[in-house]
C-alpha cells in the first residue's frame, strides 16, 4: 500500500494524458484541443478517473499509515488527509466522470450546440468557482497532511532518517499538489514511491534486526 499507491499514480498519470503530454507538451492554454482531446479519448477518460475514485483516496492512505502515533504533527496530518480524501476524490468524480459523461452527450449534438458543452466540461475541470474551490481546499488538505508526516516523521525517526522519507515525500506531494496529469502525476508516483520505500527501510524494527544480525 505505502509504495503500491504510487507506483499505480504513475501508471494513471501516464493513462490519462501522456499522448497529449508528447503531442502539445506541458502547456495548457490551448482550450479547444484540450477540449477535443478530451472527447477524442472519452472512453478512456471515464476509465481513469473511475479508477481515481479509488486510487486518490488510497494515496491518501498511503500518507496515513507512514503517521507515527501520538504526536501532534500525526493528527494535524490526519485532519488534512481527511480534507483531502473525501475532497479530492468529490472533485475528480466531477471533472472526470463528469467531462466524460457531457464530452460523450456532446458527439450528437449539432456543432453550432457543441461550444455551450465545451463551457460545460471547462468549468468542470475547475474553471467555475464551486469546482475551483473543491479542488484548492482538497490541495490544501493534501499539502497540510504531507507537511504534517514530514515533521512528525523527522520528529520520530530523527532529523538525519527521516530526512530521507521526508526530502522525497515533499517533493513528490509538491508535483502532486500540481496535478495529477503527466508529468506532475509520473514524477509525484516515482517520489512519493521512493518516500514509502525509505520509510519501510528505516522502520525502526528492521533496523533492530539489521543491528542485532550484524
Amino acid at each position: 500500500m505505502i509504495v503500491g499507491a504510487p507506483v499505480a499514480l504513475i501508471v494513471f498519470s501516464l493513462a490519462h494524458g501522456i499522448d497529449w503530454l508528447v503531442m502539445h507538451g506541458m502547456h495548457d492554454d490551448n482550450y479547444d484541443a484540450f477540449i477535443q482531446y478530451i472527447v477524442d479519448i472519452r472512453g478512456r477518460w471515464l476509465a481513469v478517473h473511475l479508477i481515481g475514485l479509488v486510487l486518490f483516496p488510497l494515496l491518501g492512505v498511503a500518507i496515513w499509515l507512514m503517521l507515527p502515533p501520538g504526536r501532534l504533527a500525526s493528527r494535524i496530518g490526519q485532519v488534512g488527509l481527511a480534507v483531502y480524501i473525501v475532497l479530492y476524490s468529490a472533485f475528480d468524480a466531477i471533472a472526470g466522470i463528469g467531462g466524460a459523461v457531457l464530452a460523450g452527450y456532446r458527439e450528437g449534438l449539432p456543432d453550432a450546440e457543441r461550444r455551450t458543452v465545451d463551457g460545460a466540461i471547462w468549468a468542470l475541470m475547475g474553471e467555475a468557482d464551486a469546482t475551483a474551490y473543491l479542488a484548492d481546499a482538497a490541495t490544501y488538505g493534501w499539502e497540510l497532511g504531507v507537511l504534517g508526516a514530514v515533521v512528525a516523521l523527522c520528529q520520530d525517526r530523527g532529523w538525519r532518517r527521516g530526512l530521507r522519507i521526508a526530502i522525497p515525500l515533499v517533493l513528490g506531494g509538491a508535483a502532486f499538489a500540481q496535478s495529477h496529469f503527466p508529468p506532475y502525476g509520473a514524477v509525484a508516483g516515482v517520489l512519493l514511491a521512493i518516500a514509502g520505500w525509505q520509510f519501510l527501510a528505516t522502520a525502526p524494527a528492521r533496523e533492530a534486526v539489521a543491528d542485532a544480525c550484524a
